[in-house]
């Protein structure tokens, strides 16, 4: 019987493989497309600690001239 080949382990592997993401990672998606660049998307979860920083961010972006 054949199995269903997925990514559902990606993060997992990737981290066992030292496979550089950001601190707190949640989810990684890997998107494959014909004749495109493979691009992962991930997820990192905003901390206490990193909150300040991520809101301060938002603040510029809304400040800065487009």
């Amino acid at each position: 019987m054949s199995s269903v080949v997925g990514t559902f382990r990606l993060l997992d592997v990737l981290k066992a493989e030292q496979f550089p993401l950001p601190d707190h990672c949640r989810t990684v998606h890997l998107e494959m497309g014909a004749d495109q660049a493979f691009i992962l998307h991930y997820e990192v979860m905003v901390t206490d600690e990193n909150l300040i920083k991520l809101g301060r961010a938002l603040q510029r972006l809304g400040q800065e001239p487009r």
